[in-house]
């Protein structure tokens, strides 16, 4: 176990996503700076919105599962805000929670995925980067996006976590999925979540097509 400064966020970051964010609070920039200085990642959390109450002053618990924040670049700005680049790397659960900072702590635990991958579990990982190449062609024609397809990953685990960091879907379902300790289970879900996520987009592009229907795009 370890400790690691806390950034409680409606964010979900998952392993090998990047994340960009605007650090303008003190006590954030206090924390950033230190991770500058010592070369260390901060942890991305999930801020909690159920009410429960921890610390000396009120701060609502955050989730326990989260990600390492990696900072790769930082731009400075005036009055000490700065942008940062981050890459996520390692999920971790909170042990427990420390407030001797102005920002909070966590002792936490490195979460390993378990279990190999088989081969049907890998044609399913394939299978999810053709469903994320469709998603993605059907948000950027509705979005009037540009989207490289070229940059997607190649392993089956890192595009299931592009897949769960780019869906359109709640937090608390990203959460879930983060919450994932079991890399056929992981593979699985995404994939559910994914052909749920197309069928609703090829609904709303054109409402008289039936799910037997190809539509504008396929699901295969």
């Amino acid at each position: 176990m370890y400790e690691i400064p806390l950034f409680p966020l409606n964010v979900v970051l998952f392993p090998s996503m990047p994340l960009h964010l605007h650090i303008f609070e003190e006590r954030y920039k206090k924390m950033i700076n230190l991770c500058i200085a010592e070369d260390r990642p901060f942890g991305m959390v999930l801020a909690n919105q159920n009410g429960t109450v921890i610390g000396a002053n009120g701060a609502p618990e955050p989730n326990r599962i989260g990600c390492a924040a990696h900072i790769q670049q930082v731009k400075p700005l005036r009055d000490g805000r700065m942008d940062i680049v981050n890459t996520g790397r390692e999920r971790f659960r909170v042990v427990d929670f420390k407030y001797d900072q102005p920002f909070l702590v966590g002792v936490v635990e490195n979460l390993e995925l378990t279990s190999e991958l088989n081969k049907e579990d890998k044609i399913k990982g394939a299978y999810l980067k053709k469903l994320l190449k469709n998603y993605l062609n059907v948000l950027a024609t509705m979005g009037n996006m540009e989207i490289n397809l070229e940059e997607l990953p190649k392993g089956a685990i890192d595009t299931a976590y592009l897949a769960a960091s780019l869906m359109q879907i709640p937090l608390n379902q990203k959460q879930a999925i983060l919450e994932i300790n079991d890399a056929q289970e992981l593979i699985g879900k995404v994939h559910t979540d994914l052909r749920h996520e197309i069928s609703i987009l090829r609904n709303m592009l054109d409402p008289n097509v039936s799910p037997n229907q190809e539509g504008p795009f396929s699901l295969n």
